[in-house]
């Protein structure tokens, strides 16, 4: 019995597409480790790079690159007497301004180093006594970054944690060490997996063996009749997401979850002022506006009292819905490839239901969960349009549809227009066997009304910042 020509074409297909993928992925690596915003650190003898301890707002620079990020670091050395010959060794990101005693160094006065080392002699300029030394530094993509190391001296000063800071409107405080893995103070203060395991060990043990010992007697059992226990999985999993949720509000403070305070500050403010915020006046603003316009609207409609249990229910609202969505999209899957009354596609869900990521994604406040649903969503609308095995111009569109929305969302979705309309436009292809045409057609469909759908934001952006994302 010979092969299918179609099937060994699509074979090959699948081989070039997992390639095209891989390629995909490492030219944005590429990209991102290339980027002039990455910036690669490495310590010099006893000098470390150090930060200023606040954050700073991402994107001040598109907006007024005179507003952009700027920090003070200083610090104080006294001599018993000047030496004969020292030198500062320098390196910054990005562009700085060095007082010796109040005099600027004209050698450093506003010079752009990138990351550069300068040396620069001091002797003569060092005095007997206390010597202060004042570093402007400012980063016109990032923080403000400082290496320095004055050498001739005995012992050498360099820089470290007790160096001090000065940010606009702050007092000073001790220096960071540049690391941008470390985690909020806040955060800090919460259990980690361990210390949670340990307390409630007890209790995650036996909800796990009732739940083995149930699925091993219902599957003893006699099945309820087709779709009934679909039905009864699907309000079984809703009455525990909603005890859930409730619970998450009486316990969970609002500002738990990466970058949560961020996201809120967006919501805030459209709900607040009617208008999406620049990017220099939201730390989170640079992202699509579709989730936090869809956030804002309960808090416009009930302005409820800021950080009381309604509030917090309704900034959580649409995490919470679009986590369970992405639920759901799993049964949705698991019943196309099972069997609508399968217990795999039933068990499915419960993974899903179960899933960590899930389940974090449903209790704080980011634009990560309204971007998983619609992705999926997208990925599982072609998956199904594949299946009927030849894409109409309404199932096309409605991949498309799901695609630019997402996009609105998160624009890390737009890396789904070129593989979605690749696989679609070649699904068409090898149903019609008449040439490429169908195939580029669907593929155009695809792609074109998934950017139609959120040029609208890309054009926003390069009319404000000069740039598309």
């Amino acid at each position: 019995m010979s092969e299918d020509p179609r099937l060994r074409r699509l074979g090959l297909v699948q081989a070039l597409g997992a390639l095209a993928l891989l390629g995909l992925c490492a030219g944005v690596l590429g990209r991102t480790c290339t980027a002039a915003e990455t910036v690669y650190l490495s310590r010099d003898g006893e000098a470390a790079w150090i930060q200023a301890a606040l954050p700073v707002r991402r994107g001040a620079w598109a907006v007024d690159p005179g507003r952009s990020p700027s920090a003070t670091f200083e610090t104080t050395l006294t001599l018993d007497r000047p030496p004969a010959d020292a030198t500062l060794e320098i390196a910054a990101w990005s562009r700085v301004r060095v007082e010796l005693n109040g005099v600027a160094l004209g050698e450093l006065d506003g010079v752009e180093l990138a990351g550069e080392t300068r040396r620069i002699a001091l002797g003569g300029r060092l005095r007997e006594g206390r010597n202060r030394i004042r570093v402007e530094v400012r980063h016109l993509r990032g923080p403000p970054l400082l290496r320095a190391r004055i050498t001739g001296i005995d012992p050498a000063v360099a820089t470290g944690p007790g160096w001090l800071t000065r940010f606009p409107r702050r007092g000073p405080a001790n220096a960071l060490g540049a690391d941008d893995t470390r985690m909020p103070g806040a955060f800090l203060s919460l259990p980690g997996p361990a210390a949670g395991l340990a307390a409630r060990g007890l209790w995650i043990g036996a909800a796990f063996l009732l739940g083995a010992g149930a699925w091993l007697v219902r599957a003893k059992l006699p099945g309820p009749p087709a779709g009934r226990g679909a039905a009864l999985a699907l309000v079984a999993l809703a009455i525990v997401w909603s005890a859930l949720f409730v619970r998450v509000q009486l316990r969970v403070p609002l500002w738990a979850g990466p970058d949560a305070v961020k996201h809120i500050e967006v919501v805030r403010w459209i709900a607040r002022e009617g208008s999406l915020p620049r990017a220099d006046e939201a730390w989170s603003a640079y992202h699509p506006p579709l989730f936090y316009a869809l956030a804002a609207l309960p808090q416009t409609l009930l302005t409820p009292v800021q950080d009381g249990f309604a509030d917090r229910a309704l900034l959580r609202l649409l995490p919470a819905l679009a986590t369970l969505g992405n639920v759901l999209l799993a049964a949705l899957l698991a019943a196309r490839f099972l069997g609508d009354a399968s217990r795999g596609a039933r068990l499915a869900a419960a993974f899903a239901a179960a899933a960590p990521a899930n389940l974090l994604l449903a209790t704080y406040v980011s634009n990560e969960s309204l971007h998983g649903l619609l992705s999926n969503a997208a990925i599982t609308a072609a998956v199904l349009a594949i299946l009927a095995g030849r894409p109409t111009t309404g199932r096309v569109a409605a991949v498309a549809l799901l695609v630019g929305l997402a996009a609105l969302a998160k624009a890390t979705s737009l890396l789904l227009v070129p593989v979605l309309a690749f696989f679609v436009g070649f699904s068409a292809w090898l149903a019609d066997g008449r040439g490429p045409a169908r195939a580029l057609g669907a593929a155009a469909l695809l792609a074109g009304v998934a950017l139609l759908l959120c040029g609208g934001w890309l054009l926003h952006n390069h009319a404000l910042y000069g740039q598309w994302l």
